[in-house]
């Protein structure tokens, strides 16, 4: 009896210096890493018809020209959003003014967009070495209006946000909806996980394929469950619930449901730009994406927005949002 109970301690303590140095987590990742490329090597997920994928792309970026700088080709693009009444999400930032006129008209198309949801850039002074002014009393406004305050069973690790980078602030004005574009890599470089919220004040800001998918499922954020280390619930109107397990830093491993080239058709950013311009275009392209969420997202290589995954070493990290 004795040296079952020097056995039993020993491997307690085995197990305790392992979880110390932090090996459990790579056994995880690695246990991880292996299933996903096994499932995707056998057979990749059935992919939503309803996302639709909309590249700023090297030849878009080429054709589009000028009409990038000055933000025309966005307001073109939020025209056809906003006379189609569609929905959808845009990965990029727009801070700042340009061309006042542009963004303005930008900002009143991005108000007839169903539901449009902004990205914002959560920072932590300690982190990122983030040494700007402080957000204006009206952004702040505009800011955590759209913060979420769901219901917390535990807190847990999730990051605190000590600022925002946001929108231009009639755009951000416009836009019913923030979610944060956040996405961190491991420690070897490999992006397996994504935090669902940055915890700001008294509320949360919801990543931004979460805040898509509230926003098109008309969920209520006041309803939602979080519980750190173990899921986050959305409560659905029809009484149903979507769980999502997260870990206790608030983050969901990434069900890639596929490799790039394979994934979902993507249409380039100027294809919808130029519809603007011809009303017959614009109309066979409403008709074409009616009922279906439009995200936007440039994968330029020049801006070499990409990263590493467990089954591919050149992946634009776009792409995680529309996996999530």
């Amino acid at each position: 009896r004795k040296a079952t109970f020097i056995a039993i301690g020993s491997i307690f303590i085995a197990i305790g210096f392992l979880a110390s140095i932090g090996s459990w987590g790579g056994l995880d990742r690695a246990v991880y890493d292996s299933l996903l490329r096994l499932r995707l090597s056998i057979r990749q997920a059935t992919l939503s018809p309803r996302i639709v994928p909309v590249d700023l792309n090297d030849r878009a970026e080429r054709n589009l020209g000028a009409r990038i700088e000055n933000r025309s080709a966005f307001a073109d693009l939020f025209t056809v959003l906003g006379d189609g009444g569609l929905s959808g999400g845009m990965d990029f930032l727009f801070t700042g003014a340009r061309d006042p006129a542009m963004d303005h008209r930008m900002a009143q198309a991005a108000g007839l967009i169903s539901s449009l949801v902004m990205a914002v850039v959560p920072l932590d002074y300690a982190q990122s070495h983030y040494s700007g002014n402080a957000l204006d009393p009206a952004d702040e406004a505009i800011l955590t209006a759209r913060l979420w305050h769901p219901i917390v069973h535990n807190v847990g690790r999730i990051p605190v946000a000590v600022t925002f980078l946001m929108p231009n602030r009639d755009l951000a004005l416009h836009s019913r909806f923030f979610g944060h574009i956040s996405v961190t890599s491991d420690p070897d470089g490999v992006y397996r996980k994504v935090p669902l919220f940055y915890r700001y004040k008294d509320g949360y800001m919801p990543s931004f394929p979460l805040a898509l998918a509230a926003a098109e499922l008309k969920i209520d954020p006041s309803r939602v469950v979080v519980d750190a280390g173990k899921e986050v619930v959305l409560l659905r109107g029809n009484g149903t619930a979507i769980h999502i397990p997260m870990d206790l830093d608030g983050s969901a491993w990434i069900p890639y449901p596929s490799y790039w080239g394979k994934g979902w058709k993507r249409i380039p950013l100027d294809k919808l730009c130029d519809a603007a311009l011809n009303e017959d275009s614009e109309s066979q392209l409403i008709e074409e994406l009616g009922g279906r969420i439009v995200v936007v997202a440039d994968t330029t290589t020049a801006k070499k927005d990409f990263g590493v995954t467990p089954f591919e070493t050149l992946y634009p990290l776009s792409g995680i949002h529309t996996s999530i």
